[in-house]
């Protein structure tokens, strides 16, 4: 079950994609700042856990995952918003925002959003596809 039939457990995922949405707004509005340092440190603030406006976002989804099943965003089947968990995550560690710090972003930090990211990545045909990216790379 990828996107849930039942209207309230989709609720459920599209309020996690629009949290996580939340927190990318933040940072976009990074790219505005002309000056590369100045845009370096204000994703790093963005992202400091416990203070960083992003990064209070982050806490506050990873605050709901405790009340769920480990490795599910909602229930005890992937939907939605766990692949979204996955992407965003991976997202803000590839090295795509420059000045972010992949520390900032980690299971120390978001233990059940990372349990959920591990849970996706070994979903066999998105393992499979990692594979293949890191071939291509």
């Amino acid at each position: 079950m990828v996107y849930p039939a039942d209207p309230a457990v989709a609720f459920e995922v599209d309020e996690f994609v629009e949290a996580f949405e939340d927190v990318r707004v933040k940072l976009a509005t990074t790219f505005s700042i002309a000056d590369a340092a100045e845009k370096e440190a204000a994703r790093a603030e963005f992202m400091v856990p416990g203070k960083g406006a992003a990064a209070l976002i982050l806490a506050k989804i990873e605050a709901y995952c405790s009340k769920t099943q480990a490795g599910f965003m909602v229930g005890n089947t992937t939907t939605l918003a766990d692949i979204w968990c996955f992407f965003f995550l991976k997202f803000l560690v590839c090295g795509f925002w420059d000045g972010l710090p992949a520390s900032s972003v980690s299971a120390e930090h978001y233990p059940k959003l990372f349990a959920v990211v591990k849970q996706v990545a070994s979903i066999p045909k998105v393992r499979d596809s990692l594979k293949l990216l890191v071939r291509l790379l």
